[in-house]
C-alpha cells in the first residue's frame, strides 16, 4: 500500500458508485472533507519536493470527482479541483 503523509492511497477504482442507496448519498460537507484532505496530502508533497507523489495526488483527485460527477449530474468539477488546491499561508 503507498502512503503520502501517513495517509493510505488506494487506487480508486472509476467505476466506484458512492450513491448505492438512499441513506448514503454524498452531501456538500462530504465533498469539503475530501477537498480538504486532497489539499493537505498536494502541500505536502509540493513542500517535499516530491513530484511523484504530486502526480498521485492528483491522478486521485480526477478519478474521485470522476465519481462525483457520476453520482451527482449537479457536481461542479471545476469548483472541487480549486477547492483542493492548497491554500498559500495554512
Amino acid at each position: 500500500m503507498l502512503f503520502c503523509s501517513g495517509w493510505p492511497l488506494a487506487i480508486i477504482h472509476p467505476t466506484v458508485s458512492t450513491n448505492q442507496t438512499r441513506g448514503n448519498l454524498m452531501t456538500k460537507r462530504d465533498y469539503i472533507k475530501f477537498a480538504k484532505m486532497l489539499a493537505s496530502e498536494q502541500a505536502t508533497a509540493r513542500i517535499g519536493h516530491t513530484i511523484h507523489q504530486c502526480v498521485i495526488v492528483e491522478y486521485i483527485k480526477v478519478l474521485i470527482a470522476d465519481i462525483f460527477a457520476h453520482d451527482n449530474p449537479r457536481f461542479n468539477r471545476e469548483k472541487f479541483y480549486r477547492a483542493c488546491e492548497p491554500k498559500l499561508g495554512k
